[in-house]
């Protein structure tokens, strides 16, 4: 397969300029971070192929990925011209390069005096945490094939703690986090990270948002549940190994 890299030495090309030299216009470096599908403003989402986070009290793009053990994170935060790039190889897992570049990021937007905004009231908070509370299974997964039966293994639990906080895994990293309320259906960890819920027309929760902003999670009910499938296999497996058995014991073949 193809690849190919452009490897730029000055941090200055975040306007679209590199050393004095345009390379894109001002307007298409806008529409680059103008996210295509917006159904939750107040949590992360994808821009045009940026994962756009809000952070300090802006908006942080970049864009994450890895082939097996070699991982690379790019985090760019266009308002104090800073950018932060890692990647590394070798399993020491995803800490450095998930974890390290937002660290980095974080104290260049505290010395440039970005600050997220105080969390605002929900009163309701912990009703709409108990509305959250349940199952959920990744949407970036395989819909199809035996690889579906696989995807039980990806599903997890929210669970609502006191105060209308909750208690999930964290993107890429897996480990639980909380998160506390800070808008109605917005929570948020420590780290400025934020989960969105997503409701129906009948004010349902049918999924959930996670900080990555390339990761939605959908709500797993009976219809959905791949584990639901996977027993269901194994139960039709097991009737026709038994009624296999039954019909040689009854001819007398033992």
């Amino acid at each position: 397969m193809p690849s190919g890299k452009v490897t730029l030495p000055s941090p200055k090309v975040g306007d679209g300029a590199l050393d004095g030299v345009r390379l894109l216009q001002p307007e298409t470096m806008a529409r680059m971070r103008t996210r295509l599908y917006d159904d939750a403003p107040d949590g992360a989402g994808i821009a045009h192929g940026f994962q756009a986070r809000p952070m300090f009290g802006t908006m942080v793009f970049g864009h994450a990925g890895g082939l097996n053990e070699f991982l690379s994170n790019l985090v760019v935060l266009p308002e104090i011209g800073a950018g932060v790039f890692i990647s590394q190889s070798g399993g020491a897992g995803a800490t450095l390069p998930f974890v390290g570049a937002d660290l980095i990021l974080a104290r260049l937007a505290s010395e440039a005096g970005l600050e997220a905004p105080a969390p605002q009231p929900v009163p309701d908070a912990e009703a709409r945490a108990a509305e959250v509370a349940g199952g959920y299974i990744p949407n970036r997964r395989a819909f199809t094939g035996p690889g579906q039966l696989l995807a039980a293994l990806e599903a997890f639990t929210v669970t609502a703690l006191p105060g209308g906080a909750i208690l999930m895994p964290a993107p890429i990293l897996g480990t639980m986090l909380r998160h506390d309320p800070v808008a109605p259906d917005v929570w948020q960890s420590a780290s400025g990270d934020r989960v969105v819920a997503i409701r129906d027309d009948g004010g349902r929760v049918v999924r959930l948002v996670d900080s990555s902003g390339a990761f939605t999670h959908e709500r797993v009910r009976l219809a959905t549940n791949p584990a639901v499938l996977a027993g269901t296999l194994g139960l039709a497996a097991v009737l026709a190994l038994t009624t296999l058995v039954g019909l040689i014991w009854r001819r007398g073949l033992r």
